[in-house]
């Protein structure tokens, strides 16, 4: 019987007022349809691009050769830290309370520390203007040449809120301690421009630090790009020192013959 190799079709496509024709159609109709479940599926990946374009986790980005009519097109998954939330200041933080009865007697200590959450965020996003330009600390903060043309020399940033005194030393101003102070902001950000200065790639610059206690010490940049430990004959062994990186510069030595002096 020409039936009899054919697979077994489901009873509600193949019973007596159906014949075996039906049977195969059906058999056919299931294979297709493990084909066709991707694309079945696909519509249902892309419903989160119906959202609002700052909240949605899926984003089309133009991909290499541009987005015109011949450049192609693919999605960008952003992780949950990365997805706005512009309803953080409606919430109380107490919203798990309703999802878990144990927490519920711990609803003001919640909403205290999601309080304190808002006003330090808020805080932030007043100062730097978002969370991501307070991510991108490092790009301001340390010491780095300056990159506006109308400006040139050397900027560096520290927060140090304790400290009573701060200035920049290294290989190129001989490790002149005060010679080059920072200026303290209100938030405790200490900030210095060296109107046309240049530090050679690779040699060593520190933070000469006045604590709150009035000690005098000297301490690495905290947003340094680089730092070595010097040679067992320096006088500072085995304590690491700042390296000012510039590799724009075109050099390579980044071990200086010299090694800082002890502070006072």
């Amino acid at each position: 019987d020409h039936t009899s190799t054919q697979p077994t079709p489901p009873r509600w496509l193949w019973g007596p007022q159906f014949g075996p024709s039906v049977g195969r159609i059906g058999s056919c109709l299931r294979l297709k349809m493990r084909e066709a479940l991707p694309l079945l599926l696909l519509p249902l990946l892309l419903l989160p691009l119906c959202a609002h374009s700052a909240k949605a986790p899926l984003h089309l980005k133009p991909l290499r050769g541009g987005a015109g009519a011949t450049g192609k097109w693919g999605l960008e998954i952003k992780p949950w830290y990365q997805m706005s939330d512009n309803h953080w200041m409606d919430r109380d933080g107490s919203s798990s309370s309703r999802h878990d009865g144990y927490l519920e007697g711990y609803k003001p200590s919640l909403q205290h520390r999601y309080w304190r959450y808002k006003d330090l965020k808020s805080r932030i996003i007043e100062v730097e203007g978002s969370l991501e330009n307070f991510a991108k600390s490092y790009e301001s903060f340390g010491v780095h040449p300056s990159k506006d043309p109308s400006k040139p020399g050397i900027v560096a940033k520290e927060w140090a809120p304790a400290a009573r005194a701060l200035s920049l030393i290294g290989d190129f101003n001989d490790w002149e301690r005060g010679k080059h102070p920072y200026v303290r902001d209100e938030y405790g950000v200490w900030s210095l421009y060296i109107k046309g200065a240049t530090i050679q790639h690779g040699s060593r610059v520190m933070i000469a630090m006045t604590t709150s206690t009035g000690e005098e010490t000297t301490r690495i940049p905290a947003w340094i790009q680089r730092a070595v430990q010097p040679p067992e004959d320096s006088p500072t062994y085995p304590a690491f020192e700042g390296v000012f990186w510039d590799p724009a510069q075109g050099t390579t030595g980044d071990t200086p013959s010299s090694h800082m002096p002890l502070p006072p």
